[in-house]
């Protein structure tokens, strides 16, 4: 049998092309008899000067609407309607909880009927689309697109908007380029852009920071207006977001996003005043080839939590290059942050891999030959043998020898737990970190973003 019409979304069909039913039982030969009749009495009406019949508007106008849940007796209908009624034209049609057979005197009317629904729907897909109408403008006019620390945001946003995260890094750096091609994360720039050595910051995270620069004055020439009937978020640093009581709208995505855009257009202020503070601010995209060079060397770099390498790059391919990454480990378990930053005193990211090991990464080359340095000689310059102080220092390169050594003996132990000999060192951490804000996200696609 072929697969009738009537099963369609919506459809015409001016005749029903399915083997015939035979009907049999008494139920469906009196269900029959009931929707000829209503049929028939709605083909009277369309003889001029016949009394109305009592039928609905648009049924006396040219269609009749029949409700039938029933997926056979539609098809009962489009067998017994298009038999006898050859010059009708038929078209089913489902809603949700409801489904209906429309019977239609003129093709011009059926069109109008489906054209009617089909726009309906088309204004109800308008409405779902939602967001995808803001990344699709974003996409189109290749505008910069601004995060704090927003990798994941951005893995989210390729993964909700565009297709699944591709096997490697690289795939999906090139993939992501394509439709977003200018991104900058206005952390990597706080930690790492030269131009952010006018402000001492020392908490990088998105409300700290905000607060630091209002504080040091980075946005006092800056103006930043909302619309006058817009209540929802006060501007950081306001004096309406001071009152006391006022309602914290920190990890808001709206407020944050506020923050956020507050946030870099300090950040571009002190990039534009770098090395030139006797000038004014230029216009919008007037930056001087100076200030221009060091800008676009912060774009399409994201900055990585807990996680070694501590950054990615959307314009280069990562070269496994850990020259500033370190490994300490053997010291005492009641060692914190600040107790490492005794011993070596240069600006650190730390990721802790257990209560006694460490990785370290510094911020920049210099600091990397510092601590390089460090790994035979303490913080004074004097060389130190292993025994002298109470951990061991690695560069990364002497870690991969000693962590392919350790598949056959155990690292030398620490002198202050001679008792007990040191386990062979973690391995290095180039997953994404397990913040609980991205767990979720990890969980499920940490194979795929491991291959740095």
């Amino acid at each position: 049998m072929k697969k009738q019409a009537a099963g369609k979304e919506s459809g015409l069909e001016p005749e029903n092309k399915g083997q015939k039913i035979n009907v049999t039982k008494t139920a469906d030969k009196e269900y029959i008899k009931q929707m000829m009749a209503r049929v028939a009495l709605w083909k009277a009406a369309e003889v001029p000067g016949s009394p109305k019949l009592g039928l609905p508007i648009a049924e006396e106008i040219g269609t009749l609407k029949i409700e039938e849940n029933n997926g056979y007796r539609r098809r009962l209908i489009y067998q017994e309607v298009t038999e006898k009624y050859p010059q009708f034209f038929l078209e089913s049609s489902k809603e949700v909880g409801s489904a209906s057979v429309c019977i239609h005197r003129q093709a011009s009317i059926a069109v109008a009927h489906v054209e009617k629904k089909l726009k309906g729907k088309e204004q109800e897909l308008e409405e779902k689309i939602g967001a995808r109408h803001v990344v699709d403008a974003l996409v189109k006019a290749r505008v910069p697109v601004v995060g704090h620390n927003c990798f994941f945001d951005l893995l989210h946003l390729h993964e909700a908007f565009f297709d699944s995260l591709p096997e490697h890094v690289e795939l999906w750096k090139a993939e992501f380029r394509k439709r977003m091609p200018h991104v900058f994360d206005t952390k990597w720039i706080a930690e790492q852009s030269p131009a952010m050595e006018q402000v001492q910051l020392t908490n990088t995270a998105l409300g700290p920071m905000a607060m630091e620069l209002i504080n040091c004055n980075a946005l006092a020439n800056l103006k930043f207006e909302l619309p006058e009937n817009y209540s929802r978020y006060k501007l950081v640093g306001s004096a309406a977001s001071s009152v006391e009581g006022s309602p914290d709208h920190s990890h808001e995505a709206g407020y944050d996003a506020l923050m956020t855009a507050q946030v870099f257009a300090g950040e571009i202020e002190l990039i534009a005043k770098f090395k030139s503070p006797e000038t004014e601010v230029p216009e919008r995209l007037g930056l001087g080839t100076h200030e221009a060079s060091i800008f676009l060397s912060c774009r399409n770099r994201l900055k990585l939590m807990a996680c070694t390498p501590m950054e990615v790059s959307l314009d280069v391919a990562e070269s496994h290059n850990f020259k500033n990454t370190f490994f300490m480990h053997g010291f005492p378990d009641t060692w914190r942050y600040g107790d490492v930053m005794k011993v070596v005193p240069v600006q650190l990211d730390m990721l802790w891999a257990d209560k006694t090991e460490v990785w370290l990464t510094t911020r920049n080359d210099d600091d990397g030959v510092k601590v390089t340095a460090l790994c035979t000689h303490d913080a004074e310059g004097k060389i130190q043998s292993i025994e002298e102080r109470p951990f061991h220092l690695l560069s990364y390169g002497e870690y991969v020898k000693l962590r392919d050594a350790s598949m056959q003996k155990s690292l030398p132990a620490s002198p202050l737990s001679s008792k007990k000999r040191a386990r062979s060192p973690s391995p290095a951490p180039v997953r994404m970190s397990s913040d609980k804000s991205t767990r979720d996200l990890q969980k499920d696609k940490k194979k795929n973003f491991n291959k740095f």
